[in-house]
C-alpha cells in the first residue's frame, strides 16, 4: 500500500478546504467532508503520534497529507 502523493498547500488553499468541508458536514455529507479534511497537511508531530498509535497502514489507507510529516521526518520515515 502507498501514501497518495499530496503537495504543500497555501494557507489560502488549506482555509479553502476547511471551509468547503464545514459546508459538506453542514449539508450531511460527512464522508465527503472527511476527505476534504485529510487533504490539509497534517503536522508532523500529529503525524508521528497517529503512526505510533494506529500504524503507518492507517495513515496511508485513508490518504492523509503526510507532505510536512515527509520534509521534517524524510521521505522514508513511516517505514521506519
Amino acid at each position: 500500500m502507498e501514501a497518495v502523493k499530496h503537495r504543500k498547500l497555501t494557507l489560502d488553499e488549506e482555509m479553502d478546504l476547511a471551509e468547503r468541508a464545514v459546508e459538506l458536514r453542514k449539508a450531511g455529507k460527512k464522508e465527503e467532508a472527511a476527505r476534504l479534511i485529510r487533504q490539509i497537511p497534517m503536522p508532523p508531530r500529529v503525524a508521528m503520534a497517529f503512526k505510533e498509535t494506529s500504524g503507518k497502514d492507517f495513515l496511508i489507507r485513508n490518504g492523509y497529507n503526510l507532505v510536512e510529516a515527509n520534509e521534517r521526518y524524510g521521505e522514508n520515515w513511516l517505514n521506519q
